[in-house]
This record gives structure tokens, C-alpha cells and sequence, in this order.
């Protein structure tokens, strides 16, 4: 049995088969990038300042991480000293 259409030619089937593999070189998953969005990375891939940029946002990033876990802990002790009230009221 064959696995294409008989109607076809191999001819069709290999025009259409580099067809697909041209289209295949542009494939992507997930939403494309827009033009604009493109030139803004490479503007700021060009910018001398980029690294410090990134670094900024690295900072507030871990001050924000920092807070977080200071909140964390602070929860962490509130849960211990409520369990241990507990367990002493049971004793």
C-alpha cells in the first residue's frame, strides 16, 4: 500500500517535502517575537550600560527574596512557638 496519493507524482511529493523542510527552518513554538520587541534586545544588548542594568534588577530582585524570606522565618517561628504552646497546654 502506498503512502501517498496515487494521483500524485513523486516529482509533487519531493517539491512538497522541500517546501516543508524551507518552512521548517523558520519553525518556532510559542508566540513569535515582534519586530519591535527585537530591536529593543538588541538595543539593549548594544548598550554599554546593559550589564549594569541587569545588575540593578538583580539587586532589588534579592532585597525582595531577602524580605521574603525575613517574613518566612518569621512565620516559621510563630508556627513553632504555637505548637508549643499547644503541646505544653496538653501536658
Amino acid at each position: 500500500m502506498n503512502n501517498y496519493n496515487e494521483t500524485e507524482s513523486i516529482e509533487d511529493i519531493r517539491k512538497w517535502q522541500r517546501e516543508l523542510y524551507e518552512l521548517e527552518k523558520y519553525a518556532v513554538s510559542g508566540r513569535g517575537m515582534t519586530q519591535e520587541r527585537m530591536d529593543k534586545n538588541v538595543k539593549e544588548l548594544l548598550d554599554p550600560n546593559f550589564n549594569n542594568i541587569l545588575l540593578e534588577e538583580a539587586k532589588v530582585h534579592k532585597q525582595k527574596l531577602l524580605k521574603d524570606l525575613e517574613w518566612t522565618e518569621k512565620r516559621i517561628q510563630y508556627l513553632i512557638n504555637q505548637i508549643e504552646e499547644v503541646n505544653n497546654k496538653t501536658k
